[in-house]
């Protein structure tokens, strides 16, 4: 959100009329870009809100210390200890109480989908010698617990019995004609009918009617073609869990010169797409091991002249793992 609302930005990222992929993006002085999956703002190993202590902005006039792309320039500070003890917890709390069903799972008397979401986490900061050297440290969680909406084409049952249906030419039958509203438009060729007009003899496919015996049976009759298919709408679940830890010491080593490191770990596991039908595990997961460093020397030379130097390491560790493969026709 901090990214979006600067100017020239679109919601894409795209700034100034460069690529997403050309914006760059540093926290403490070093690469956090996600080069993976290159999407724009979605920081590698992550920077809570809470561990921010400065934002920079530049989407045009760029100088000599310019990033590696044409686009955006932004750069984050994280916040450092002081003499003073600093801290801050906070939680939020969000739930079913406050969202309301859609149109589409109400008319098919299903229930809103799940909701649970819970953040929270907290910051502490303060000296560890006196005017010498300081920490600070960043927890946050996020635990949501949520379903998502889910419309599947499912066979009706006459098909799933292994009957073809179609539209017949009675009078006041057109391509719209459906069982459910039409029916006498709707005539059937059984099994037996299919595999006289099979050249081979065989008729419909075993193998076909194995895969679609699994599924369940319509409950939302608007969908699909009417004829041999309709609707099924199910709540799947969705869950994201989210924890991010940031650290920082500071030590002054003179009046003018100090050096400080800076450490962040992030770890997440998220369904990415929901299950094919309920019961079966979700189709895709995201899972994020990140993780970076580094370490620096700040150095005020003169009035005018200031020296840093800045080395450290971001490890993108992304995985999409596919447990689900319950029809047995995708590799893994």
């Amino acid at each position: 959100a901090l990214f979006t609302m600067q100017p020239g930005i679109t919601l894409g990222g795209a700034t100034t009329g460069a690529r997403s992929d050309q914006n760059d993006v540093t926290v403490d002085g070093l690469d956090v870009n996600d080069l993976f999956t290159g999407q724009f703002a979605n920081i590698t190993s992550n920077a809570p809100v809470d561990s921010v202590q400065e934002f920079r902005g530049t989407v045009a006039g760029f100088t000599a210390i310019t990033g590696s792309g044409g686009g955006g320039q932004f750069q984050l500070v994280t916040k450092s200890g002081t003499n003073k003890w600093h801290g801050q917890t906070n939680i939020y709390h969000r739930d079913n109480s406050t969202t309301a069903n859609n149109w589409f799972n109400d008319l098919s008397h299903i229930r809103a989908p799940k909701l649970v979401q819970n953040q929270f986490g907290g910051s502490v900061a303060g000296p560890i010698k006196h005017d010498r050297a300081f920490f600070f440290f960043d927890y946050l969680n996020s635990r949501i617990a949520q379903q998502t909406s889910v419309l599947r084409i499912v066979p009706l049952a006459s098909f799933q019995a292994g009957n073809i249906s179609y539209i017949n030419n009675n009078t006041g039958c057109t391509k719209t004609s459906r069982q459910d509203t039409t029916p006498t438009c709707i005539s059937q060729l059984t099994p037996a009918q299919i595999k006289t007009t099979d050249p081979a003899g065989i008729g419909s496919s075993p193998a076909l009617f194995n895969l679609i015996k699994r599924m369940p049976a319509p409950n939302d009759l608007t969908q699909g073609n009417g004829v041999n298919s309709g609707g099924f709408r199910f709540n799947s679940p969705l869950p994201t869990y989210r924890t991010a830890y940031v650290g920082k010491v500071d030590y002054n080593l003179t009046a003018k010169m100090r050096v400080w490191g800076r450490g962040s770990v992030s770890r997440e596991n998220q369904f990415n797409a929901a299950a094919e039908f309920p019961g079966d595990a979700p189709a895709t997961q995201f899972v994020d091991r990140s993780y970076s460093y580094v370490g620096g020397l700040d150095w005020q030379i003169s009035a005018n002249k200031f020296n840093q130097f800045e080395y450290g390491s971001t490890v993108q560790d992304y995985g999409f793992p596919s447990p689900s493969n319950v029809l047995g026709i995708y590799q893994t």
